[in-house]
């Protein structure tokens, strides 16, 4: 979700350097002019797209704690379900403790219970896998932008471009391993 936020934004970008280089250049401005005029606009449309992606990071962060927070309720009326379904086995034990008929029927739902507990900690255990990966993917992301605008308010636009040019490729290595 994030790299494809990412990729939909560094589209707008350079959609609108590609127009703004258009413009520039007929209204006949020097060449030295419109690199450095784009160079700037680079600059704030990098800038913007950091907070947007910092703004979409947030929500996907807060969409992803909801979800933990739905499994872990889901996980604790299941572990409350199973505690009572403990309970209730020892009394129909104490009650009938010769009657396999209700100790089979108590096993049977407490084993259906310790499933759906596994089946929730497994989903928990999936989703923080899958944030963490996330996180990782969005520090590096963040990395690589933070030290490209470095580099371009330090004039270090070579450095900058390379480094464009290793996040881009970082990025499709990246989605090849994923897909």
């Amino acid at each position: 979700q994030v790299r494809a936020r990412e990729s939909e934004l560094r589209a707008q970008m350079e959609g609108s350097l590609e127009a703004e280089r258009r413009k520039l250049s007929a209204q006949g401005l020097r060449s030295a002019d419109i690199d450095r005029r784009l160079d700037e606009l680079a600059v704030q449309k990098t800038r913007e797209q950091t907070r947007a992606l910092e703004a979409y990071r947030a929500t996907l962060a807060a969409e992803a704690r909801t979800r933990e927070a739905a499994i872990q309720a889901e996980r604790e009326r299941a572990l409350e379900s199973l505690r009572k379904a403990d309970v209730e086995r020892v009394i129909l034990q104490e009650a009938q403790k010769g009657a396999e008929e209700a100790r089979t029927g108590a096993d049977s739902e407490r084993q259906v219970l310790r499933d759906q507990v596994s089946s929730v900690e497994r989903k928990l255990r999936e989703l923080e896998d899958t944030r963490r990966r996330e996180q990782l993917v969005t520090d590096q992301i963040m990395a690589y932008y933070t030290k490209i605008i470095d580099e371009i308010s330090g004039s270090r636009y070579e450095e900058a471009r390379q480094d464009l040019l290793r996040l881009r490729r970082w990025e499709f290595l990246f989605s090849l391993v994923v897909l």
